[in-house]
């Protein structure tokens, strides 16, 4: 009895072990669903205390017609303290237009309590090319830092799609792509604007490229998230709009334009690194001595 009792335990422990070999331990999938990262990934973006932030993103706009067309792009690298309301900021804009060439250059502080801007661009005659305001937009501080955009974007989507594993700069991520709400996205495309760059709202005298909810299209957001802290290591945009930039009456209220169709595009990469670590933000001297 006891010898077929030892039998029938050495037959079950090479099955179990058999059948752990069996194991694919490179799938790509994640048994968390794309909502528990999205509601993790949001809380972990209201902890943030600071980060640095790369972005290249580019605009591609053209009359359905085809008859022009013109694109404009963002580089920039931002040093961010969430919890003093400081930042530093580094940027080129290299904007390409047909038969016309503009090259832009920012720079931008967030120190105390103020704002310092220096502004360089082709043509443009500057005896100082830093100008500083006594108090920090709101609104700027939100577009400059995008994590408020970011968290739109996840918190309105409509569809979670493409939810796998990635390592990504040594980092193991989950990777899902998002389609947010029209007026999620219109607020991330807003959010890009920069001086020199297009005047992308349109309530704000922007017509050119057309970013408004009624002319979204459609809007894929890629997000890499540590699995450990749950926050974005590579966030891939891609959102379209279709609309009018012309015409209608500019008493309206909305402006509704009526002419001119055309197609806006926006593509780019924001990479997020270094999130919590110690920040020195250090303003020029020539900065501080500006009016």
């Amino acid at each position: 009895m006891n010898n077929k009792i030892v039998i029938i335990s050495a037959i079950v422990l090479l099955t179990g072990i058999l059948l752990s070999g069996c194991v694919d331990h490179g799938t790509t999938t994640t048994s968390l669903t794309g909502d528990n990262i999205i509601s993790k990934t949001v809380a972990a973006l209201d902890q943030v205390k600071s980060f640095s932030l790369d972005t290249d993103i580019k605009n591609t706009y053209k009359l359905v017609d085809g008859s022009s067309l013109s694109t404009t792009e963002w580089n920039g690298a931002k040093i961010v303290n969430v919890s003093s309301q400081e930042m530093q900021m580094k940027m080129a804009i290299p904007e390409i237009y047909t038969g016309t060439n503009m090259d832009a250059s920012l720079e931008m502080y967030f120190k105390n309590g103020e704002e310092y801007l220096k502004t360089v661009a082709t043509g443009l005659y500057q005896p100082n090319p830093w100008t500083k305001k006594n108090k920090i937009d709101d609104t700027l501080w939100k577009h400059e830092i995008q994590i408020p955009y970011l968290k739109e974007m996840l918190k309105t989507a409509a569809r979670v799609t493409n939810l796998e594993n990635e390592r990504i700069n040594d980092i193991d991520c989950y990777v899902l792509t998002v389609n947010p709400s029209a007026q999620a996205a219109v607020d991330f495309c807003v959010s890009q604007e920069q001086p020199f760059g297009p005047q992308i709202d349109i309530m704000n005298g922007g017509g050119i490229p057309v970013v408004r909810p009624d002319a979204y299209q459609n809007g894929s957001i890629k997000f890499w998230i540590d699995q450990k802290s749950y926050l974005p290591v590579k966030v891939e945009i891609d959102i379209d709009f279709q609309g009018f930039v012309g015409g209608g009456s500019i008493t309206s209220t909305p402006y509704t334009p009526d002419t001119n169709l055309v197609n806006s595009g926006f593509q780019g990469q924001l990479n997020f690194s270094n999130y919590d670590q110690a920040v020195s933000i250090t303003v020029p001297q020539e900065a501080l001595n500006a009016k």
